[in-house]
């Protein structure tokens, strides 16, 4: 049974719980407030709730208002088919589209029991680690700050509208080559070209490539070139790179008994900016 009496206060400046054995709270006696350890040697851990909707400028912020100042958006959703909790643990979601009880635009935090709503007082600026596409729709890496209850961008990634060009070279005695750079999600392949510098001499030679992730994406097929003549060979039409396709080129090189033979293979591509 508990009892509860009238307490104004204590006469001196540390009050201590546990017996001797727990933190204390004690006025320094210049106007701060302390959470001391139980010999009074050093500070001990405060723990407070996250900032509600319903705050004050003076409100203390817990870690995941700090972690959410700039929130690193790991995930999106439609508020009509918001993922459970503990899909995403640890991680700050960004709703999209307005449904269920979620409003395009809000920030979440996946506690692993329950999405926690972050306050837009808490939330005023958001990088992205993918595209976002919805009612509000994001580039992927970039900087966001909530401005007037929009969010504007304001920070470019840097490949953003910039060609990227990888070259990759192959020789008779190849059968799969790798690039060493990786085409992203998000990425348009705008050209690929063959290069047959040295003929090939075999029976009927040739090199395929695909941007070779999960779903590995066709961006040069076995027929658009003759390796046994030493011509330039292009392809222009553009080809969407999607989350399943991120991955290195892979060329893989058909000799056909050649014992001559070498090129290269260019591959353009870049991420546009909406």
């Amino acid at each position: 049974m508990g009892v509860y009496e009238k307490l104004r206060g204590i006469t001196g400046n540390l009050f201590q719980f546990l017996k001797g054995e727990g933190s204390q709270i004690k006025d320094d006696a210049a106007g701060a407030f302390e959470i001391r350890d139980k010999d009074d040697a050093d500070f001990d851990a405060l723990r407070v709730a996250a900032i509600r909707s319903t705050n004050t400028i003076n409100d203390v912020p817990a870690l995941v208002d700090l972690q959410g100042r700039i929130a690193d958006i790991y995930f999106s959703f439609d508020g009509a088919s918001a993922p459970a909790p503990g899909t995403n643990t640890n991680e700050f979601g960004f709703c999209h589209t307005t449904g269920g009880s979620y409003t395009a635009g809000q920030v979440v935090y996946d506690d692993g029991t329950s999405l926690l709503l972050m306050p837009d007082e808490v939330v005023t600026g958001l990088t992205t680690r993918s595209a976002i596409s919805g009612t509000i729709s994001f580039n992927a890496n970039c900087l966001y700050v909530l401005e007037g209850g929009s969010w504007i961008l304001k920070g470019v990634a840097p490949d953003l509208g910039v060609e990227h060009i990888i070259e990759i070279p192959f020789d008779y005695t190849d059968t799969t080559v790798d690039s060493t750079s990786v085409v992203p999600d998000g990425a348009k392949v705008t050209r690929v070209a063959v290069v047959v510098t040295t003929a090939f001499n075999g029976s009927n030679p040739t090199v395929g490539a695909v941007v070779n992730g999960g779903t590995p994406l066709t961006i040069w097929q076995t027929g658009d070139s003759n390796l046994k003549l030493t011509n330039q060979y292009e392809d222009n039409e553009v080809k969407e790179v999607g989350a399943a396709n991120e991955g290195v080129v892979r060329l893989t090189v058909t000799p056909a008994g050649s014992t001559a033979g070498e090129g290269f293979m260019l591959v353009e591509y870049d991420i546009t900016s909406s």
